[in-house]
């Protein structure tokens, strides 16, 4: 079955994620970037799509009657939470058996130098220098 639990899970967390954790989450405020257009055609009806789009996004934040109708817009002010994600998947080795007290490190442990690359920016201490 092509929708099972995981897969339907996994696309919740997706969405969650991209709704809170990206500037996507913006795209809720679209309603009201229409309402506003409308408020603006009432004041003056020869204003068009591009005029408003001009006026709100391409002109700084000027301080107008309606400067706080204009920071409800989509992308004007951007609030992007920072999330960390880890996903630990241990291997079928170090899965627990029923032996007492099994060994918590079936692999062999690597050294710390291939654990993380080099770092180009440590220099190599010279020899000090002949008197």
């Amino acid at each position: 079955m092509f929708f099972n639990n995981r897969y339907i899970t996994g696309l919740f967390l997706l969405a969650l994620y991209v709704a809170t954790a990206t500037p996507l989450a913006e795209l809720i405020k679209v309603p009201v970037l229409f309402e506003h257009y409308q408020e603006h055609r009432q004041e003056s009806p020869d204003i068009s799509v591009l005029d408003f789009f001009l006026i709100h996004y391409f002109n700084g934040n000027k301080r107008d009657a309606d400067y706080s109708r204009d920071m409800q817009l989509p992308f004007k002010t951007i609030e992007a939470a920072s999330a960390a994600l880890a996903v630990v998947q241990y291997p079928a080795d170090w899965a627990i058996s029923d032996t007492p007290n099994p060994s918590p490190l079936r692999k062999q442990i690597l050294p710390a130098s291939l654990l993380s690359p080099p770092n180009p920016f440590v220099a190599i201490p010279a020899e000090p220098p002949e008197a």
